[in-house]
C-alpha cells in the first residue's frame, strides 16, 4: 500500500500545476476501501489513458515536457493493486483535473 501512495502521490505533485494542491481521499465501505489520488493540471488524453498502466509507458505530454521517469510506477501500482484483488483506474479532463483511483477489497 505504500508503494502505491507514494507513486501516486509523487506523481500528482510532479505532474500537477504548482500551486495548486493534491487531493488524497480514502472511503471505507463494507466491502471496499477506495483511495482517490487528484490533481489539476494538464489533463490526460484518452488515447494515453488508454495504456497508461503499461510497461514503460509514459503519456506524449510528459516525454516532451522534460519529466524525467522509466514509465514504471504505474505499470507497479496496477500491479500491486491486483495482487490485492483490486484494481486501478484514471480520469482526467481539462473541467475535473486528473484523479487515479485505487480500489481494494476489504
Amino acid at each position: 500500500m505504500t508503494r502505491i501512495l507514494e507513486n501516486l502521490i509523487g506523481n500528482a505533485f510532479k505532474y500537477g500545476l504548482d500551486p495548486e494542491p493534491v487531493t488524497v481521499k480514502v472511503d471505507v465501505k463494507n466491502i471496499q476501501v477506495d483511495i482517490s489520488v487528484h490533481n489539476e493540471g494538464k489533463p490526460i488524453s484518452l488515447q494515453d489513458q488508454q495504456s497508461l498502466f503499461d510497461q514503460f509507458r509514459r503519456a506524449e505530454d510528459t516525454k516532451l515536457g522534460g519529466k524525467d521517469g522509466w514509465g514504471l510506477g504505474l505499470t507497479l501500482v496496477k500491479g500491486l493493486a491486483e495482487a490485492m484483488g483490486g484494481y486501478v483506474s484514471v480520469q482526467s479532463s481539462l473541467a475535473e483535473g486528473t484523479t487515479f483511483m485505487v480500489c481494494l477489497p476489504r
